[in-house]
């Protein structure tokens, strides 16, 4: 305020403005008296006030100069410092750098890895239908067998949009309720990780007997499910049910070597049809002669209830009379499945190597002329 603007107010006004400026002895001050001393303590508060502003601004002045300095600084040492040696620092840091063609191509197997584990198409399509099919082979195994065209996955592709690369393959297993009524319930049992490249995929259920039904597809990390297809339904076998030929099915498979008659525990209980793998059929007009053989590796026995087994390394669920089964894929070529039973009570082990191989050959088709 002026001293023009500050006469204009009353003495009682004067006195208040001057008790917020700090001033003291006033109240024998005459009106004058009162204006000056107020006029030079508003001029000593705008002089602190500016002084405060300036060495503010300065402060602020010199933080952005250094800020700027030590980025001309460090663009400059990017810039003297050679590719090389760069890749040289790395190496010596233990780090590798993203430029080594080995690092590049380390990424690259790595990502069609990944890509490899998540088709699941069998077919480019060529009017086939995307289908998935339940078979029961015991009162405690599933098969899953699918065929999914290219097209389906693009799909899938599509709707999971930005999800779809970090979605998984996955079989989901359900349990279907009472069917003898209209309010048939399913019941999502678990999602079964897969991977691609295969067609098939076993499935360890238990408390026979039960129906169940798989849903393949993709699961993304939002929970959204895009399905490809489902199958049929399917049911279990009670444990007390017989094959119904009068060998079991490893007899028959050749897999093992006892008479079935002389078998005290067997492991098969209940066995449902067995659905090979067929990679393709023949079309209309097509003359080729498809043959086709493959093979699977069952492994079963039995010991105390409540011990502990593992095949590989892996855990093998045991039934309560502490039988197991277990199927493995069989390549052509040799397999070595170390089995260990451990004691319930932990204090005894005992171990079974088993070494299987398998040896196929394709011999040259034989044709014959046809005689009039």
């Amino acid at each position: 305020m002026t001293p023009k603007e500050l006469r204009a107010l009353t003495v009682k006004e004067l006195t208040q403005l001057a008790r917020k400026h700090g001033l003291t002895g006033i109240s024998s001050l005459k009106k004058e008296q009162l204006v000056r001393k107020l006029a030079a303590a508003i001029r000593r508060t705008k002089q602190v006030s500016a002084k405060k502003r300036t060495s503010a601004s300065a402060t602020r002045s010199r933080k952005v100069s250094k800020t700027s300095s030590a980025k001309k600084r460090t663009a400059a040492s990017a810039k003297k410092t050679p590719s090389k040696n760069k890749a040289a620092a790395s190496r010596r840091n233990g780090t590798p750098s993203r430029s080594s063609p080995a690092v590049a191509r380390q990424i690259k197997q790595f990502h069609l890895e990944c890509r490899q584990r998540q088709e699941l198409a069998t077919t480019s399509g060529n009017g086939r239908a995307d289908q998935v099919t339940l078979s029961v082979l015991d009162s405690y195994w599933l098969r899953v067998q699918w065929s999914i065209t290219s097209e389906k996955v693009r799909r899938a592709q599509a709707a999971l949009a930005q999800e779809w690369h970090s979605s998984v393959p996955v079989l989901r297993l359900l349990e279907i309720g009472d069917r003898s009524t209209t309010n048939t319930t399913e019941t999502v049992l678990r999602d079964i990780r897969i991977h691609g490249g295969v067609n098939c995929w076993f499935i360890d259920v238990d408390n026979p007997p039960r129906t169940f039904r798989v849903d393949l597809g993709y699961l993304a990390p939002s929970g959204k499910f895009f399905v490809l297809a489902r199958s049929n339904l399917a049911t279990t076998p009670s444990r007390r049910s017989r094959p119904s030929t009068e060998t079991s099915w490893e007899y028959q498979m050749g897999a093992g070597r006892m008479d079935p008659a002389q078998t005290p525990r067997p492991v098969s209980e209940a066995i449902g049809e067995f659905v090979p793998v067929r990679k393709g059929s023949l079309r209309p007009g097509e003359t080729a002669f498809p043959f086709e053989l493959d093979a699977e590796l069952v492994v079963h026995g039995w010991t105390a209830p409540g011990a502990q087994v593992t095949l590989q390394g892996e855990n093998i669920p045991l039934r309560p009379d502490g039988s197991f089964t277990v199927r493995f894929a069989m390549p052509n070529a040799r397999q070595v499945i170390p089995a260990v039973a451990t004691s319930p009570d932990g204090a005894r082990q005992q171990t079974i190597v088993l070494a299987v191989e398998r040896n196929t050959k394709v011999l040259e088709p034989l044709v014959r002329e046809s005689h009039s």
